[in-house]
C-alpha cells in the first residue's frame, strides 16, 4: 500500500510540471512562417495572366516546388528553376539588377466535383515567373 501511494505521489507532482510551457509568442510563430513570393503566370487553356502568390514547400538544389493561390481564384502548384538576377542574363537594366527571379510552369484547379461538367473542373497551366528577392 505504501509502495502504491508513493507511486500516486510522484505522479502527481510530475504533472505540473509537464503542464508547464513557454508562453506562446506571435512574432516567433511568425517568423517560422515561409516567406510568400509573388509573381505572374500565363494561363495558356484561356490566354490570361494572373498575378499569383506562393509558397517554397520543397527546395533541390535551384529547383523549387511551391503551392499557393492565384488571382483567378485558384489553387496552384509551381515548379521553378532559380536563376537569379537580370545581371546574369546579361541584361544590363540598372533597376532590375536587384530582382531575383524564378521561371517554371504552374497548374492550377479551381473546382473539384464528381460531375462530368467541364465548367466545375477548371484546370489551369502554362509558364510563370516569381520574384524571390528584391534588394535595395
Amino acid at each position: 500500500m505504501k509502495k502504491l501511494l508513493l507511486a500516486l505521489l510522484l505522479l502527481m507532482a510530475a504533472i505540473p510540471a509537464q503542464a508547464q510551457q513557454a508562453p506562446l509568442s506571435l512574432s516567433n510563430v511568425i517568423s517560422k512562417l515561409p516567406a510568400l513570393q509573388q509573381g505572374v503566370a500565363y494561363d495558356a487553356r484561356n490566354s490570361q495572366v494572373n498575378y499569383i502568390t506562393t509558397a517554397d514547400i520543397l527546395n533541390w538544389k535551384d529547383i523549387t516546388l511551391g503551392g499557393g493561390y492565384s488571382s483567378d481564384s485558384k489553387l496552384v502548384a509551381t515548379i521553378s528553376y532559380d536563376i537569379g538576377g537580370f545581371e546574369k542574363l546579361g541584361i544590363n537594366v540598372p533597376l532590375l539588377k536587384y530582382v531575383d527571379l524564378r521561371v517554371g510552369g504552374y497548374v492550377g484547379i479551381s473546382d473539384i466535383s464528381s460531375s462530368s461538367s467541364s465548367s466545375r473542373n477548371n484546370f489551369s497551366w502554362g509558364p510563370s515567373v516569381t520574384i524571390v528577392s528584391v534588394k535595395f
